[in-house]
């Protein structure tokens, strides 16, 4: 681990040296909105913006969450000749109401600001067949008959961040309720706690955002002893256990194994201390095992036909109850969830960041880190 973090500072400590900077000229000290705001435009997140942004928009923007529904009724266009209603007889609806058509086929469209890029699973809400959406050239067709609200998935959609516009061809007497755009996720960047526009800004702030904008969290150094917990016996799903050792030996005795037609688990834990952790599984399958953490962190992992450990990524968890879903190939198992605490101090990520201590940020720094960042960072 030393030679890690020593590689790590003398990595950032180069590259800080070499990058020219960009503009972010300031006359009084930086603060963290300073940093909130230039990292929103050094990562490319600005058309994700709406014409006078606030500071909730650009930590919005930041907290890297890429799903979003847009309401029918509060997104129509004004002009367009439709009605908006607000009765339950078609079933549960989102928001204050829904939108309907006219008694003859009927044309409306839905602008809306979409604050991230992406690839994006595309969902609408409606009744009746014979609905076509358009969004950016592509278009989907909707022909099965749903007398009631119906959630239907249209497929994927890449999109560009800023404003766009859905046309959406509606048969008479049809009604819409909402549509949502669904992303993985991108990696949360904030300093250690929430950002505070009007706090000093420090190199603490710096090496934090950067680290963690960069997924460079797992080699932060491992603090205490791992906490290891079994499979078994942190599911509520417990009609897959097996005490099956052709597959190797598992850690506890037993193990949860699918069948033919694959599966899925949950494995529930709790952590005393939010910390970053690093999420390793003993587990097997002859193909990927997929899933989630806490619904909203995607993760994707390898595993032989055999028992074997893996890391599945690195991740901060606040204090309290989580959840790792996991989707199990045929015949694939999972014995262990390992949780590696590692050390997250404000010392920590600066030391790993190669920044200095006790010193005033100077612009010239912090430009040539955001210059950094915008060559390093994935904007997959």
């Amino acid at each position: 681990m030393r030679l890690t973090l020593s590689i790590s500072a003398i990595f950032f400590c180069f590259a800080l040296s070499i990058f020219p900077s960009v503009s972010m000229a300031s006359d009084r000290p930086l603060t963290q909105r300073d940093l909130m705001t230039n990292l929103v435009d050094t990562l490319g997140y600005s058309f994700g913006l709406p014409d006078t942004p606030q500071d909730s928009d650009y930590r919005e923007l930041l907290a890297g969450g890429r799903s979003f529904r847009f309401e029918a009724e509060t997104f129509r266009h004004p002009e367009d000749l439709v009605a908006v209603n607000s009765f339950s007889s078609f079933g549960e609806f989102s928001g204050e109401g829904w939108v309907s058509a006219i008694s003859t086929p009927t044309r409306m469209r839905m602008n809306f600001l979409l604050p991230q890029a992406g690839t994006y699973r595309l969902f609408a809400a409606v009744r009746l067949p014979g609905h076509t959406l358009m969004l950016e050239g592509q278009i989907w067709q909707i022909d099965d008959d749903f007398p009631q609200f119906t959630r239907v998935d249209l497929g994927e959609i890449t999109l560009n961040a800023g404003m766009k516009e859905l046309a959406i061809a509606m048969p008479a007497n049809s009604s819409i309720d909402y549509i949502e755009l669904l992303a993985p996720p991108r990696a949360a960047i904030m300093p250690l706690t929430e950002w505070d526009p009007e706090a000093p800004l420090t190199y603490a702030d710096l090496a934090v955002t950067v680290l963690r904008a960069l997924d460079l969290q797992s080699v932060l150094p491992l603090q205490g002893e791992s906490i290891l917990l079994e499979a078994e016996e942190i599911t509520p799903n417990k009609s897959l256990r097996t005490d099956q050792r052709h597959l190797g030996e598992p850690h506890g005795g037993y193990w949860l194994r699918s069948g033919a037609g694959g599966g899925s688990v949950s494995l529930l834990f709790t952590v005393d201390r939010g910390a970053v952790y690093t999420l390793n599984l003993i587990a097997a399958g002859a193909k990927s095992l997929t899933g989630t953490l806490n619904t909203r962190n995607p993760w994707q992992a390898d595993f032989p036909p055999y028992l074997q450990e893996k890391s599945i990524g690195t991740w901060y968890l606040p204090a309290g109850e989580h959840q790792l879903d996991i989707e199990l190939p045929p015949r694939g198992g999972v014995d262990l969830l390992t949780l590696v605490k590692r050390r997250t101090t404000a010392e920590d990520y600066r030391i790993l960041a190669g920044l200095p201590a006790d010193a005033s940020v100077t612009e010239q720094e912090v430009n040539r880190l955001l210059t950094l960042l915008s060559r390093l960072y994935s904007r997959d």
